[in-house]
């Protein structure tokens, strides 16, 4: 309690140390329990826009491990963490706030009434973004972000004109971590005219043929999907091979 009343304190310094500490705190499920009884959500939620990006950056954190508790994710929604976290997302250099903020971006993004909140703010540019210049986990969690987005018809062709395809195609072939979410990405993207355009474009269609071919799975099923969206009947290989890095 008396950490979750530092948030409020007028101290810049104070907010900082106390964030950071409920952010290593927050791991811990019994602390979760303790954090939201304590009103922290909604603080944490308000720190994210301080001036102190440090602080923002905690809070960030913090909120992530708290969302592993499904009653918390929609306390970060009820207290209106999304809007805060796009923007948070777009000015902080922390690789731990950027996976963060990604993280729950992707997790929030399966909620339908969410997703307008992320696109709204302009959370398709910074996910984009992350693609291009993120860490490997947060080329993940954007990919993810983005699959959830792109699972709807209206935003589909925003994903595809903001410049995501060419970043999924490269993260599909170059990053393990981030291919399934990539591939799933494209596969929802690939319902648009443009977003089929630019796969055949940046090269994508050699990669989905390999992985087409691969053994039964989500993710070969994946492949598939987007080849007959492209109208492709990918041809047997000829011998082994793998996707380039």
């Amino acid at each position: 309690q008396p950490l979750v009343t530092m948030l409020t304190s007028s101290s810049e310094e104070a907010q900082t140390r106390a964030s950071g500490a409920l952010w290593h705190l927050s791991s811990s499920t019994s602390a979760q329990g303790l954090i939201a009884a304590a009103d922290g959500i909604e603080l944490l939620v308000r720190l994210l826009t301080s001036k102190r990006v440090p602080a923002a950056n905690h809070a960030a954190c913090a909120l992530y491990h708290l969302a592993s508790n499904n009653s918390n994710k929609d306390a970060i929604v009820k207290a209106g963490g999304i809007v805060p976290l796009v923007s948070l997302l777009g000015r902080t250099q922390s690789p731990e706030a950027q996976d963060a903020c990604a993280a729950l971006l992707a997790d929030l993004a399966r909620q339908s009434g969410v997703k307008g909140s992320i696109v709204h703010s302009g959370g398709i540019k910074h996910l984009v973004q992350l693609l291009e210049q993120g860490s490997s986990t947060a080329q993940k969690h954007a990919a993810c972000a983005l699959w959830g987005l792109a699972s709807e018809p209206n935003y589909q062709n925003a994903v595809a004109n903001a410049g995501a395809v060419p970043h999924l195609v490269k993260v599909m072939t170059s990053n393990e971590k981030a291919q399934g979410y990539a591939t799933a990405a494209l596969c929802n993207l690939a319902h648009d005219a443009e977003a089929r355009r630019q796969i055949t474009a940046e090269g994508g269609v050699e990669p989905l043929i390999v992985l087409s071919h691969g053994p039964p799975s989500w993710l070969q099923s994946q492949a598939v999907g987007i080849l007959a969206l492209l109208d492709i009947t990918a041809p047997k290989p000829h011998g082994g091979g793998g996707l380039a890095a």
